[in-house]
């Protein structure tokens, strides 16, 4: 009995070890499959990455997956973050991005972490927008054949580096306002139409690259400061250059007069992130074109109670390539507007070189004149003999102060006399309504010595330290050594 009982026991356990054997070819068989097709990794879930189903059966793809593994991973490679996409952020936006598109066309839900090279080959769309990213790289690997659209705002881009379109040639609207971008290689760009680049940090760029007839290219609030940083292209029917909001101080009338360009320059020279700019009443702010219908641009002075406005310049007020208007001494800030309502709002990418900038008009600077002997001079020699009274005044009125070789304290008052003999170096400004002026310096030496001049001064000073050395010391220290 005991012998019969063991023998079915030894004849289970080969059967049960048998079961085991089978079911874990069958699951590695599948896994296999699976792999060499590269669908694996779509099939599974993220959390089951490294198992099949639990069931023994084979598993067999959908058509709809099919579909997907053909269209959108057959031939591509897997894309790998921090190496093939520099920026984790990026990846992430990238991976939502396929997933929407595979959820659109397909109806189907992409769980998985992974993306390959083809799967954007059929969008054409792209817009991420505040996700922190900060760079690019990695963009060019992947086939972005049907892209026409691709927008990343507001982020800390700081580049856009040789090599971003060679996989983009249907490329024909780029959108990166409101990032950090100091430089922009637009080599490749052959579909590229319009280009916002709004809100950087540009100095300069080259658009000679571009090929397309009729460009729209936005690079306004930016740091360009000469129109001769602009390279233009040249093969092409028209150009619609925004340029507001940046600190271009050397536009001429050629630049108005070419017939091929159409530029919005509004208020130049008064952009700053930092110190609020100043500007002296001797200088008229210049407002150029806008080429925007229904757009003013309105002038207000800062007040304590009330913000006073003071100007209302309309579009269509800009007959000429500019007008000029002259504003008093005080803190001002310019608002454009449409319709009456301000086009600037906050955290649009599309309006934000509308923003505010505040400015400060400041009186002249005090003008130096300067009574000698009698006479009055505008300019006078640093080093004269005799006293001198310097007068301090400014046309437009005002408190006057003045400190004298670097004093600590500001002294009020318009005239300093220089009577001690010595050097003065004297300091000025002018104060009205709480708005200070430049500094300005002035430097009179003076002596007092009326009889001999300076010179014949130094000359007899040399003649007596000779004689001092080559007679009367001799002289002494033979007599002292005799003794």
């Amino acid at each position: 009995m005991k012998k019969f009982l063991l023998n079915k026991l030894i004849i289970f356990i080969i059967l049960f070890c048998a079961i085991l054997f089978v079911n874990s070819e069958t699951k590695v068989f599948a896994k296999q499959k699976y792999e060499d097709e590269n669908v694996y990794k779509i099939l599974t879930t993220e959390n089951s990455q490294s198992e099949l189903p639990e069931d023994n059966t084979d598993i067999d793809t959908t058509p709809v997956e099919d579909q997907i593994y053909k269209d959108l991973i057959e031939g591509g490679f897997e894309l790998i973050p921090r190496t093939d996409i520099e920026d984790v952020k990026l990846y992430s936006a990238l991976l939502q991005v396929a997933k929407n598109y595979i959820q659109t066309t397909y109806n189907y839900n992409y769980t998985e972490t992974v993306i390959y090279s083809k799967m954007f080959r059929y969008v054409d769309t792209i817009s991420i927008e505040y996700m922190n990213i900060s760079s690019l790289q990695g963009l060019e690997q992947i086939d972005f054949a049907n892209l026409t659209s691709l927008s990343i705002v507001g982020n800390n881009i700081t580049d856009v580096k040789k090599g971003f379109f060679e996989n983009m040639p249907k490329l024909q609207t780029l959108n990166l306002p409101c990032n950090n971008i100091v430089s922009v290689d637009l080599t490749g760009a052959n579909a590229l139409k319009n280009l916002n680049l709004s809100s950087n940090n540009l100095n300069k760029i080259d658009l000679s690259m571009l090929k397309i007839q009729d460009l729209s290219i936005n690079i306004a609030n930016n740091n360009i400061q000469s129109i001769k940083d602009i390279i233009l292209p040249t093969r092409i029917n028209s150009i619609n250059l925004n340029l507001i909001s940046n600190n271009i101080s050397d536009i001429t009338d050629d630049y108005f007069d070419y017939s091929k360009l159409t530029m919005n320059l509004g208020i130049q020279g008064l952009k700053s992130d930092e110190n609020i700019v100043q500007i002296d009443t001797s200088n008229k702010l210049k407002i150029y074109q806008i080429n925007m219908e229904n757009v003013a641009i309105k002038i207000f002075k800062v007040n304590e109670l009330e913000d006073v406005l003071v100007d209302t310049i309309n579009s269509n007020d800009i007959t000429e390539n500019y007008v000029e208007i002259e504003l008093g001494v005080g803190k001002y800030y310019f608002e454009y507007q449409i319709n009456d309502s301000p086009l600037y709002i906050k955290n649009d990418p599309e309006k934000d070189y509308f923003k505010n900038y505040y400015f400060q008009v400041i009186p002249k600077t005090c003008v130096f004149k300067y009574e000698y002997k009698g006479k009055i001079y505008d300019t006078f020699e640093q080093k004269v003999t005799g006293k001198v009274k310097v007068m301090l005044e400014c046309e437009e009125g005002g408190e006057i102060y003045y400190k004298v070789n670097n004093q600590s304290d500001w002294q009020k008052g318009n005239e300093i006399l220089c009577d001690k003999g010595g050097n003065y170096n004297i300091t000025a400004k002018v104060i009205i309504d709480g708005v200070e002026s430049k500094e300005v310096t002035t430097v009179i030496r003076t002596s007092l010595n009326t009889v001999i001049s300076d010179g014949l001064m130094l000359i007899l000073i040399l003649l007596f330290t000779l004689t001092l050395f080559l007679i009367i010391v001799p002289l002494v220290s033979k007599k002292w050594f005799r003794k």
